[in-house]
């Protein structure tokens, strides 16, 4: 596997983490926020 490759791949999995742990901390912000019942009325929309 060449450098160029491995910097690609290496790029598209901080892509994929990053946006993984920030959906996460949002919801755990929208939790500490507004608590469970708000999660549920924005699910039934």
């Amino acid at each position: 596997m060449n450098p160029v490759d491995f910097e690609k791949i290496v790029l598209e999995i901080r892509k994929l983490a990053k946006k993984n742990t920030r959906d996460k901390s949002k919801k755990q912000f929208d939790y500490e926020l507004f608590e469970y019942p708000f999660l549920e009325y924005v699910e039934k929309k």
